[in-house]
């Protein structure tokens, strides 16, 4: 498997197709996933199912518990639509609003929301931006003077419904 260090330093560019990888291979890029936090492969084709199979072996895909509430945002079970481009009920996937889309954290407030999110690209993905932050990162680099001052702050994380979606499948929650 062939496969670079972005300059960042925990961003890696790996430059296979993904449905060539052998099994362990798939494996090695779960590792590189949990050392580096972001692992990129460009250009791909794959089809929904074979996105959840590659999936599969990174671990458990998070599927819906109520699929009819989540019929307008799904593709397919476990894999969610991320676009303003409307399904087949007329509705549009998560997020699918016109204004970009403000620092999130997915899931924030679910303890039990799976530890790794799977974007692909399926089109009108040109100009377009997906930007990370490894918060891992910028903690270890505060000085202990800091991590002392901020050991007891707790952040309370949630989702307000129509601040970007009004899907169904959104609760509020805090």
């Amino acid at each position: 498997m062939n496969f670079n260090l972005d300059s960042n330093g925990w961003t890696v560019h790996v430059d296979n197709d993904i449905t060539k990888l052998t099994k362990d291979e798939l494996v090695e890029v779960c590792r590189l996933i949990v050392k580096n936090m972001v692992v990129v492969f460009k250009n791909q084709s794959l089809s929904p199912e074979k996105q959840i199979e590659i999936c599969e072996v990174m671990g458990v895909v998070q599927k819906m518990d109520d699929l009819q509430r989540a019929r307008d945002i799904m593709l397919i079970d476990g894999i969610l639509r991320v676009t303003g481009q409307k399904n087949q009920y007329g509705e549009p996937g998560l997020f699918g609003h016109k204004a970009a889309l403000d620092w999130h954290c997915n899931q924030a407030s679910n303890e039990n929301r799976k530890p790794l999110i799977w974007l692909y690209g399926a089109s009108g993905t040109k100009g377009s931006r997906t930007s990370w932050i490894n918060n891992i990162e910028s903690y270890k680099a505060l000085p202990d003077n800091i991590k002392e001052e901020i050991h007891d702050i707790m952040v309370y994380c949630g989702y307000k419904n129509g601040n970007y979606s009004n899907s169904k499948f959104f609760k509020d929650e805090f």
